[in-house]
């Protein structure tokens, strides 16, 4: 578990990109407002993407990180892409 709400399932890479798999555990995928959730969660993982080192250095080495989130009915929710590009 990451947090009490979410849970990562696996990590992947493909091409130029880290994929991170999440279920938010407490909820269905009807249960999440698409566009409020990935709004703030797409500020609140830039922010920590680009001011911790290890994270920030894959970006700078041209690796985007690709999270992507379902309900824990497992249907897609929606994605959040970091590129090199959102820390600078």
């Amino acid at each position: 578990m990451v947090d009490k709400e979410t849970m990562l399932i696996n990590v992947g890479a493909q091409n130029d990109a880290l994929i991170y798999n999440y279920i938010l555990v407490n909820y269905t995928s009807a249960e999440v407002d698409e566009y409020q959730f990935l709004t703030t969660m797409g500020e609140r993982l830039t922010n920590s993407v680009c001011t911790h080192l290890e994270t920030k250095e894959l970006l700078n080495n041209g690796i985007s990180l690709h999270y992507y989130y379902n309900g824990n009915d497992s249907i897609f929710i929606g994605k959040i892409i970091i590129s090199p590009s959102d820390c600078r």
